[in-house]
């Protein structure tokens, strides 16, 4: 029998790494401006450029079936003594995402052929800022892989970038 190593625990995030408590206070900002027509906070166009690391806990409920469409999902399998993860990025429209090329691919030439396009997550609970699994909490939406605003899917991060 192999026992696994002891994984080190990573340090806290650096002061110029954005975390998760720092990303739904931006997007809160943000939402707040546009629903009333103010100006981006700085905050917000700050934020621009900068790292983050936002832990999105997942499988808190158990495994999943083989035919599991959630996006973020495990299984062991005894016969094999595997432990199977899986994580699927949704993928947005970007034409219903963005006004414009975004500036990380502004100074990009993309061929006639390419098309932008953005990946990401959906962060559940975006009205909490812990990062972990709570025992006992029930799913209080579907948290598949296709991109729609579902009540539990309100705060999304995603990248752009040319297909």
């Amino acid at each position: 029998m192999r026992v696994a190593k002891k994984l080190p625990v990573p340090e806290a995030p650096a002061a110029n790494i954005l975390a998760r408590s720092d990303m739904i206070a931006i997007a809160n900002a943000a939402a707040d401006a546009t629903s009333s027509g103010a100006r981006l906070p700085e905050m917000a166009s700050a934020a621009e450029g900068l790292r983050f690391e936002v832990d999105l806990p997942f499988g808190c409920d158990g495994p999943v079936s083989e035919d599991s469409r959630e996006a973020f999902q495990w299984r062991y399998d005894a016969k094999s003594s595997s432990l199977r993860v899986s994580v699927t990025p949704a993928v947005f429209d970007a034409s219903e995402w963005l006004e414009e090329p975004s500036s990380s691919v502004a100074n990009a030439t993309p061929s006639a052929n390419r098309k932008e396009a953005i990946e990401g997550f959906w962060i559940a609970r975006p009205w909490s800022s812990r990062e972990t699994c709570e025992s006992g909490s029930l799913p209080v939406a579907p948290l598949g892989i296709d991109a729609v605003t579902l009540p539990g899917q309100t705060l999304g991060v995603g990248g752009s970038f040319f297909r």
